[in-house]
């Protein structure tokens, strides 16, 4: 019954392998020694981007500075270097931590978020001194599908992401998702009161691989983690997808469904046979138990074959029959062959 399908972005909808695009430090400011700060504020961090970030330093044979301090902020890390205060994140974050962006970090901001870019900037005692752009690493294979195919069964889908609001409406324009009902600019915190807040209006879905979604994911009707290893949070999720193939959401949906078909149909067979054996019974005109007895158990039949179709499609029905008679008749065989032999060592 959902319908609302809330998904994460970075690593949920994408590979989750973006790319460094533009690195612009401030005058007198020198790029090893930037990328040195900002490696190590990133080296304990899962975030795609942090993971960009390190293997730019690897590449450039830069190691990480000695950071003290490190923390976890809304939208990005701080820590302190040499007594200095840094912080590394999102401009708006920074902004409303008292930190000024200076005119060229500016304009790397407004270039990056006309392209769709996401932007990271790193400030040093409350001034701006470098800015990170990152290339948005490609949609997942089958995504585009999956968005499609939840949009026809009349299922609103959006996007709520931590990533930059222009990168976001650009990417949901690419998959066709109405990119002003998508969000941007979103911490976990605020991730978690947005899903609380679609899930009173409608049935909603929340999908998912990081932790920084573990509070939307039980906030949301349906959470559901997608992926593998360590960036799923089991916990919080009710369903776990394993693999990178989103469409797996739709499978899982319409599995549902088809469940639940087939259970009111076979709440229906069951309740219309025992009332028909019931009320002949009554009415005399069925008296043999033999009889009652063999239409109640074919209907039992009936309702266990109509529960094996759930996990096959239409076209899938008769080979389901075709093996199911198979096994009967090679148990039955197995079963005689054993009875014989019994008697035969008997005797």
């Amino acid at each position: 019954s959902i319908e609302l399908v809330l998904l994460d972005k970075t690593g949920t909808l994408t590979t989750g392998h973006p790319k460094i695009g533009n690195f612009v430090c401030a005058s007198g400011q020198k790029e090893d020694n930037i990328l040195g700060i900002v490696s190590a504020l990133e080296q304990r961090s899962n975030h795609p981007y942090a993971k960009a970030i390190i293997s730019l330093a690897k590449e450039s044979d830069v190691k990480p500075k000695k950071v003290t301090e490190i923390s976890d902020g809304d939208a990005g890390v701080s820590g302190k270097l040499s007594g200095k205060e840094i912080i590394f994140g999102r401009a708006d974050w920074l902004i409303s931590q008292g930190v000024v962006i200076s005119d060229d970090i500016q304009e790397v901001l407004d270039s990056s978020r006309k392209k769709g870019h996401g932007v990271s900037v790193l400030s040093l005692d409350g001034k701006s001194v470098a800015a990170f752009s990152f290339v948005h690493d490609d949609a997942r294979e089958g995504v585009k599908e999956m968005v499609q195919m939840l949009q026809e069964q009349g299922i609103i889908v959006e996007i709520l992401s931590g990533d930059e609001q222009s990168s976001v409406e650009a990417f949901a324009t690419q998959l066709g998702i109405d990119p002003f009902i998508c969000r941007g600019n979103v911490d976990p915190e605020g991730k978690a009161k947005w899903v609380e807040e679609r899930s009173k209006a409608r049935r909603t879905l929340m999908a998912g691989d990081g932790f920084n979604d573990a509070g939307a994911l039980a906030a949301a009707n349906i959470g559901i983690a997608v992926g593998s290893g360590d960036q799923v949070n089991l916990e919080a999720a009710d369903v776990l997808i394993p693999g990178d193939d989103p469409r797996a959401i739709v499978r899982l949906l319409q599995l549902a469904k088809k469940t639940k078909m087939i259970v009111n149909i076979n709440i229906a067979i069951s309740v219309v046979v025992t009332l028909i054996l019931v009320l002949t019974t009554l009415a005399g005109f069925n008296t043999s138990i033999a009889a009652g007895i063999a239409i109640h158990e074919a209907s039992v039949f009936l309702i266990i074959i109509n529960g094996m179709f759930v996990s096959t499609n239409d076209t899938g029905r008769t080979t389901v029959l075709v093996d199911l008679m198979k096994g009967l008749v090679n148990d039955l065989k197995e079963a005689f062959e054993v009875l014989f032999g019994a008697n035969n060592t008997t005797c």
